[in-house]
This record gives structure tokens, sequence and C-alpha cells, in this order.
């Protein structure tokens, strides 16, 4: 690899920033989401290659990536070095087609022709303007996949190979980044080099080499993006042509060597002829695709981009005891490292360390300003986009995502960034930025004076926190108060913030046809006026900082409360004045009348909502679920202010409502603040609540609603079960395993798609299972027979016991995703607490999901997804046939 494939490496990683997609909720229908920023499409040739797709007409331009999984991180000891030189060979070139060094040569004029080894993939991408693709496609597909690899071209490029070895280890600080990595990972084997054995290079022979082409460069082991000026349609046919003709091999190349946990200091010195010391500090960090990895993104922003940052302010601009200072992500397919680098005199040496740890254990016991925080993420965010201005950069983004991370994660990588907060920085500084993590690297003079940098760690290692506090999983309290009002309590310190949330049983079944959106009009109201205007609760909520709101859902109206501790108390005072003491004037009531009507009104502009709001009038005949949660024009139009108050006196009421608080907080305290609050509220009749078992329809059922549109929206459905119900997680995992199944038919292989979602939403009355989907006309009956089809697949051949694991893990994860923050854990408790199933049930939830049986799975399956029996709403331009 050459100095300017290197670059091409370095800059390229830098910007790559993948981040887990949180869409498994625990109380939303699970979205099977497209990918990120029409049009980006995915497509599968038969013999497994991955091809991503993106039409952009800015320019007359058109770039390819390839992306050769595996990398050295998958060579055993034998075939070390042999990804690398297989890149050199590849460039050399020497097909039935074209003559060696022609392709790289004819390059010159169609466009650009380069690549790159990394430890997780080999990388060959092109550029080329519009009127050069199919030269320039042809002669790209025929250098990958048609090297003739012969001893002549082995020992031509074998010397040039070794040179590399000799070029980089002659580069101090080169060196000391391979000896960083040799001693942070022990096992794994990133603490190889890219590069390899020497020893591989000079003896591999001609059949080893010929075997590792011929089972490495293989479609299904290979991802392509292409970006650029092209049509999707005749961009694949040519693909297909030139790739589908290669038979797939060998599915995975991995070693299945993790590396152990650290959990002391190392360090490591080498010393050769140079002019100053490199000296090098790696903390292991999760893979790519963790969710910590942006906020440790905003981290090393902070700490050592630019020169604002706290290494460079503190170590070149105060006291100049360096000449560069600077850190980096390592985001690799495995855990990789947060490395801190620096260039300096010797002597600066174990001052330099004592500063940088000094640094760190700031972050350990002192949140970061947010304004520092918002200047880190306006940096990722600019880059981000200034890197996006070329299209080789979105393809080979686009391709890393999908070989290394989750190609679905790219598209919500600055929300994630735009989300950090000071805790998170916190958390993730102390998780991984600790003296017992680090590896300590330096390459330095011949004549350095020798040191150790194990007392100073060993220093700041005491200075650490205490872990116990934060580690200690509080059981959560429940106290009934006399007036029948629940209080739920859990403490939790691992981030300063304070959930409550305040669950008020209900929703559409205390209403009535004739006051339908009676709930969620009350529920908008109770911040509009209590004791204080709705200006001033507005302004108490903006000088405090807090978050305040209410919501109605169908089962019940919540009002949520998120503050820091010091801002509890008063927040608190807000909080129950709004959920007991509305007061509902009038102005305010017409003001919120009118946003109602215009967001019922709006129902009809969008095809999703417009479609599940009809597929729920369709589906439901007996339960209120029927109804839509805002009501109706004329209901919600005739609705007094005496109508709000009447119906909040009768269901805002002690007995009714279920008060879930988690955070950082003393329970003791908290008990007494909370029934200090509450106990004056006064005990009311506690309203009846009738729940109805939605029965199985025994027919299939089929509405069309005509509208001019692109795309037809369809929701297809049948009666479920409730969350209390026997069967209800039995039949969810029958939705995980039909919602892998469906969402890669549709969305991958097909690319029929942009939205394939498959729930059942957790109620308190019976959820209808439903498919809900968006698609061309073209393509409507064929979606929707694909769905029953796959259904009686399932219903009629076993169950292979590799998709139940998948599709209980998925559950699983889906679970302790939604339990990342304070508020996720309040509701929760507050859900299943209010369900019946008890507060505690979240705890258990594991659990249950993984006694289910295999047995109970295809039983409930058969039970209540009849194929013929389903309920089908769509929107669109169709025939009004089944």
């Amino acid at each position: 690899m050459n100095n300017n494939s290197k670059e091409v490496f370095v800059s390229t990683l830098k910007n790559f920033k993948p981040v887990i997609l949180f869409f498994l909720l625990l109380f939303l229908p699970l979205p099977c989401f497209a990918l990120p920023g029409s049009p980006v499409k995915v497509h599968f040739l038969d013999n497994g290659m991955q091809i991503i797709t993106k039409e952009e007409h800015s320019k007359n331009l058109i770039a390819l990536n390839i992306y050769v999984r595996g990398g050295s991180r998958t060579e055993t000891p034998e075939l070390s070095g042999l990804s690398h030189y297989y890149e050199h060979l590849i460039f050399r070139g020497g097909t039935d087609k074209q003559k060696e060094l022609e392709t790289r040569k004819v390059f010159q004029s169609l466009g650009q022709f380069r690549g790159f080894t990394s430890e997780d993939v080999t990388c060959y991408y092109m550029v080329a303007p519009k009127e050069n693709l199919d030269e320039a496609l042809w002669r790209y597909a025929d250098a990958v996949m048609n090297l003739k690899v012969t001893q002549e071209k082995v020992e031509s490029e074998r010397q040039v190979v070794l040179e590399e070895f000799n070029m980089d280890e002659d580069q101090p600080g080169y060196s000391a980044w391979l000896l960083l990595e040799k001693n942070a990972f022990k096992v794994h084997p990133y603490g190889q080099t890219v590069l390899g054995s020497r020893e591989v290079i000079k003896n591999a022979d001609l059949d080893r080499f010929k075997t590792f082409y011929q089972e490495r460069y293989v479609p299904n082991q290979m991802v392509m993006a292409i970006v650029g000026d092209f049509n999707t349609d005749e961009m694949m046919t040519k693909i297909n042509s030139l790739f589908g003709k290669y038979p797939r091999g060998k599915e995975s190349f991995e070693l299945e060597r993790p590396e152990p946990e650290q959990t002391k200091f190392w360090q490591a010195f080498k010393r050769m002829k140079s002019s100053s010391s490199y000296l090098n500090i790696g903390f292991h960090i999760p893979e790519a695709s963790h969710p910590d990895i942006p906020t440790l993104d905003v981290l090393n922003v902070i700490l050592g981009q630019g020169e604002s940052s706290r290494l460079y302010q503190a170590l070149k601009k105060e006291d100049n005891l360096v000449y560069s200072v600077g850190s980096s992500v390592d985001q690799r397919k495995d855990p990789g490292l947060f490395a801190i680098y620096t260039q300096l005199d010797p002597k600066n040496e174990t001052k330099v360390v004592d500063i940088v740890f000094k640094k760190l254990s700031k972050l350990w016991q002192k949140e970061v300003l947010p304004e520092e925080i918002d200047k880190a993420k306006s940096k990722i965010e600019n880059s981000y986009y200034f890197d996006n201005q070329t299209y080789i950069s979105q393809a080979q983004r686009l391709s890393y995502y999908a070989a290394n991370s989750d190609l679905l994660l790219e598209s919500s990588y600055l929300d994630r960034i735009r989300s950090t907060t000071p805790s998170d920085i916190k958390r993730v500084a102390l998780k991984y930025l600790k003296p017992s993590n680090a590896t300590l690297a330096v390459v330095e003079p011949e004549d350095a004076p020798e040191n150790s940098f194990i007392d100073i760690a060993e220093k700041y290692d005491s200075l650490l926190p205490a872990q116990a506090k934060e580690e200690i999983k509080a059981k959560p309290e429940k106290i009934i108060l006399p007036n029948g009002l629940t209080l739920l309590l859990k403490e939790d310190h691992s981030s300063k913030t304070i959930a409550l949330e305040g669950y008020i049983k209900g929703g559409l079944w205390l209403e009535e046809e004739k006051n339908a959106g009676i709930c969620n009009f009350v529920t908008e109201m109770l911040l509009k006026g209590t004791e204080y205007s709705s200006d001033q609760i507005a302004q108490k909520i903006d000088s405090l900082g807090i978050e305040l709101y209410a919501q109605s859902t169908p089962d019940y109206a919540r009002v949520s409360l998120l503050t820091t501790p010091e801002t509890f108390k008063p927040g608190l005072n807000l909080f129950s004045q709004a959920l007991f003491n509305p007061v509902f004037p009038e102005k305010e009531l017409e003001n919120i009348r009118t946003d109602i009507i215009a967001q019922i009104q709006k129902v009809k502009d969008s095809s999703y909502d417009l479609t599940n709001q009809e597929f729920a009038r369709e589906i439901y005949i007996k339960s209120p679920y029927k109804r839509p949660v805002l009501g109706y024009e004329e209901t919600v139009g005739k609705l007094s202010s005496e109508d709000l108050r009447r119906f909040h006196q009768q269901v805002f009421v002690p007995s009714n409502i279920i008060l879930s608080v988690v955070g950082d907080f003393n329970p003791e305290e908290m008990k007494n603040l909370l029934e200090s609050e509450f106990e004056r509220i006064r005990t009311r009749k506690t309203p009846k609540l009738v729940l109805i078992d939605e029965p199985l329809q025994k027919k299939e059922r089929s509405r069309i609603i005509p509208q001019e549109k692109l795309q037809i929206t369809f929701n297809l459905g049948r009666m479920g079960v409730k969350v209390t119900s026997p069967d209800y997680l039995s039949l969810k995992l029958v939705e995980r395993i039909l919602s892998s199944r469906l969402f890669f038919k549709y969305v991958y292989e097909e690319g029929m798609a942009y939205r394939m979602w498959t729930y059942m939403q957790p109620r308190l009355g019976s959820a209808p299972f439903t498919f809900e989907m968006g698609v061309s006309p073209e393509n409507f009956n064929k979606a929707r027979t694909g769905i029953l089809s796959e259904l009686r697949t399932l219903l009629n051949s076993p169950l292979s016991e590799k998709d139940v694991q998948t599709a209980k893990a998925n559950l699983i994860s889906g679970f302790y995703l939604s339990q990342q923050t304070n508020t996720d854990q309040a509701r929760t408790m507050a859900f299943y607490e209010m369900a019946g199933l008890g507060y505690l049930y979240g705890d258990t939830y594991p659990d249950l999901v993984k006694k289910v049986k295999t047995s109970e799975i295809a039983s409930a399956a058969k039970k209540y997804l009849d194929p013929d029996k389903f309920t089908q709403v769509a929107v669109g331009k169709i025939e009004d046939k089944k």
C-alpha cells in the first residue's frame, strides 16, 4: 500500500461514525426502517453480493467502492499479511483481458482506481465521469475478480511489500502505534499489523496465494456501494452481468478470538533512532455499532481535536510540553481503542502523562459544560457534511456500515451526536478512560532516560469515584398512600437526573362516542393554566431547564417530568399543580381546540396516519380502540370547559393514578417529599373501567380508500391479544420472526418498500397483529400476497431453533435498549403496574421470554394468524377488490 492509499485510509476512517439505531422500543411498534436518505437502496445478487446504490445527479461522476470483508483480523498466523499483499497484486493486475499494470495506466484517463487494506477490510474503489462508466466498470470488475496469480507476479511484488515494512518501521511515529496495538491486543488479531508477518511474506508459496484469493475474493464476502449520476435499474443490470456470474464461497472467516477485559495498567517501551519521543495511550472501547461510540466521538473532540481542545490547551498552549498532541476514536468491527497520541521531548514524558491523567480525572469528577459539548457537536456535524461532498466518501461510508457495523445505523448518527448530554460524557469517560483500562506505548531516542508510569497510573486510579454507588441496582419500592395514590420509587445514580411519570388509567376506555377525544383534550390543557398562567408555567419550565409535558394514549394519560436533583422540588410543584389543579381557562381552551381540530384534519393528509385510523375503525367492533385518541371534529368542537373539568374530576383521582419516580435521589427523602406533596389530595371515587376482549374476526375483510397518491399504504392484520394474555410473549416472538423475514425480503432483497413494519402493541385490551407497508401501485398485490405467503410458510413449516433464538435475542435486546434512561424505567414500572402485571414485571421480562417454548410460539401463530381471515385497509389508487 503506498503513502497515498494510507492517507485515504486514515482520512476515510476518521469520518466513519457508526451508531446504533434505537428502534427497539417497548411501547411502540417495532418499525423496520428502510435505508437512510432516499434514494439509498440495497440489493443482493443471487450469489450473495450486497450492492448499495444511491443516485446523486448533481455531478457528472460515479463512484464505486468494494470492501472485501475480513482484512487482517481474519488472518491466521500462516496467512498474516496476505490481505495487504493481495491489494498489491490486484493493483499490479494481469487478467485474461488486461495486461499487468494496464488497468492502472488506462485509469489515468478514465478516472481513479485506488484502494487500501485495514484490519477489517480490503478496499478497491473507482471514480469516473459518467461517459467513461462502461469501460471503467468492466476493467474495475475484471481487475478485482479475475486476477491471474503467477509465481512471477508474487516474486515481483514481494520485495515491494518488504520495503513497505522497512519504510514503516523506520518511522518512530508509526512504530509507536504498532507498539500500542501489539500490547493492547494480546489475544485479538488486532495485535498483529496489517502488513502482517515478514516470515509469511518471505515464504508464502504460490499455492497459498491462489487458495487465499479463491477463498476470500468471492461475492458473498464483498460489499459494494455505488453513488453518483446513474439510473439504478440500468446500473444493477450492468453489475449483475459483471459480478453475478461468480459463485458464492465460504460464509465466514471469523477467528473468534475476543480480547479479554483489561484490569490493570500496561506500559511498553521501544528505543530507536529518533529526535523525539512518541507517546501513545490507548483505552479499550466497544465495537463500531455500540451506542457509546457517538458519545466517545463528542468526547474525542472535547479532549484532543483542535487547538481549543483540553489536551492541546494544557500540553501545548499553556506549558509547551509537546510538539503535537491529539486523540482519536478507533472504530472497528470488533472493540477498538480510544487513543491519545503525542510527540515530545523525552524529558517531558513523566510530566505529560501526569497531565493527561489529570485531565481525564476532571472528566470523571465534573460534567462538561453544555457550551463545550455544543461546540464539539457542531464540529462533528460540519465535518460530516464536509466529508459528504464527494461521492466516494459517501460510498465508502455506506460500505463501511454494511461491512463493519449495520447499514441501518448510519442515518441516525447525527441525531445521537445531538442528543449527547454532559452526564453521557462523564459516564463514558469513567467507564473507558481510566488507568486500569489503559495501555501506554513509548518509542523514544536511544539515549532517553528510563521511565515508568505505573506510579502515575496508580495515583489517578485511586481518584476514581466509588463505583459501588453507581453500579448498585436498587430494588424498586411500592407505596400506596391513604388516598389510594400509588407511588413507585427506584433509586438509580447512574445519571444526574430524576424522572417522574404520572400514569392516569383510562384513555379511550373512559370516553363515550358523544365525547370522543375528551381525555386528550383534558391532557392538552393540563399545562395551560393552574395557579400559574400558561406563560408563567412555560417561563418556569425554561428557567429551571426541566422537561414537563402531558400526553394522551389509548389506555392512559401521562404527565412526564425530567429534572436534575437540584431542580426536582420546584419541578414537582409544577407537576402536582398540572396533575391535580388545572383551571381550563377559556382562552387557552379555544386555542387548544383549534390545534386539536387541525391535527384531526391533518390525518387526512398523511396516508399512513389515515390508514392506521381507518384500520382501527375496521378491525375493532366492540373496543373503544376503534375511536381515534384525538376524537372527531364534531365532538371536540362541542366540548366545554365544564365538560373538561368534570372529566378531570372523575378520572384524575388518586386511586386511579400511579406515580413512578426513578433517579438520583435518597429513597427515604423522596418518599417523605412525595407523601407530603400528595397525601393532601382528596380521595374520590375510582372510575369504573371495563376492558373488552375483542373477538377474532371470522372472515376476511377489506376496505379501500381511494386517494390520488403516488404510493399505496396498507395495513393487513388480525386481532391479537392484550399485554396480560398468556399468549402475549409467544405472539410477540412470532412478530419478531416475521418482522425479520419480511424486512429483508421487501427492503433488502427486493427493494420494494421504504416502510415495512410488523407489530403488536402492548395494550390493556386486545391489540391487532399488524403488517404496515407502503408500496407503489404496481407492487401492491405482490406485497400483500407476499406477506400472506410468508405467513403460510411459517404456519406450515417447523420453526427453526435459530429463528426462535434470534427472535428471543431481538425481543430481549429491544427491552434492554428501551430501559436506558430513567424516564424509560419509570414508564415501564408504571405501565406494568397499571396493566396488573406488577411494577417488577420488567425485572423478569428477559427470563420470561427465554422460557417461551417453540411449541407455544407455533401454537400462538396458528391460533391467531389465520391468513384467510385478515382485515385489510388500503389508501391510494387501487381498484376495490380483494
